[in-house]
């Protein structure tokens, strides 16, 4: 089972370094136009709704890729490969799902602290 989670998370890795890499761009771009602004008036109001909105996309978009590659490796052709595995079949749902939950606590973390240190080098001293 440890050589599947392995495997999982060498072929997902790509994508969830992708979509946090755009996150933290975006995010970073949003502090910025945000502490730029003079004063405080409703964009910066709607900066803010903008930054949570990108935070749930990431999550939507995470979790449909998880989803996908779920449906992919049990009901699509590479099914048929996965199953030829000597694992039983909770064994490969298990590892399958202990890294779609390392990959969202992952983006929570990194986010999260990604968020406080952006709050803290940009707050007014």
């Amino acid at each position: 089972m440890g050589k599947l989670i392995k495997y999982e998370i060498r072929g997902t890795f790509r994508y969830i370094l992708g979509v946090l890499a755009l996150v933290l761009a975006l995010t970073t771009g949003i502090y910025i136009y945000i502490n730029n602004m003079e004063g405080g008036s409703a964009f910066g109001a709607t900066f803010m709704g903008l930054s949570i909105l990108v935070i749930f996309g990431t999550v939507l978009a995470t979790f449909l890729y998880i989803v996908g590659s779920f449906r992919k490796e049990l009901y699509d052709n590479r099914g048929y490969l996965t199953f030829t595995l000597p694992l039983t079949g909770n064994q490969i749902v298990g590892a399958k799902l202990i890294v779609a939950l390392m990959w969202f606590a992952i983006l929570g973390i990194v986010i999260g602290i990604y968020n406080i240190i952006m709050l803290l080098a940009f707050s007014p001293m």
